[in-house]
């Protein structure tokens, strides 16, 4: 978890990007590296209709973020929000059309409702990593 504010997250893009001078260039940089086919160090490294990206979104606590890097043409792409977007799709779209409004966006997202029996079987107690959680039915919602 990283708390950072709008300033700090452009000054580090930049760092990641070799836009400004720092001791820890190198070591940003290589974070770019592929480790396994489509991820990099904390990235996902994504091609789309022939932009290099480097990708990182997330979300904790109610908020949502996302650093999209473009390093061939030292561009970045920062979104931070005070909402939990993840269910809504997240901010992939968005980064990467204020990278390339060309970029495609994905359709909306429409909500399914799963099987009666499928719903009632994810009712109940589970041990995740020696900690207790629960499953439960509320106003209609899974809620956990």
């Amino acid at each position: 978890m990283v708390r950072a504010t709008l300033d700090d997250m452009i000054e580090y893009a930049q760092a990641q990007l070799g836009i400004t001078d720092t001791p820890l260039r190198a070591r940003l940089q290589a974070t770019h590296r592929p480790l396994a086919h489509g991820f990099a160090m904390n990235w996902a490294v994504l091609n789309i209709q022939g932009h290099e990206l480097l990708v990182h979104e997330g979300g904790t606590g109610g908020f949502s973020s996302l650093l999209a890097l473009e390093p061939a043409w030292q561009r970045a792409s920062v979104i931070l929000a005070d909402t939990a977007l993840t269910d809504l799709g997240g901010l992939g779209d968005v980064g990467l059309a204020l990278l390339d409004p060309a970029m495609p966006l994905s359709k909306p997202r429409l909500a399914a409702a799963p099987p009666p029996a499928l719903r009632k079987a994810l009712l109940g107690e589970y041990e995740l990593a020696g900690l207790n959680a629960r499953i439960f039915e509320q106003d209609g919602r899974l809620m956990g």
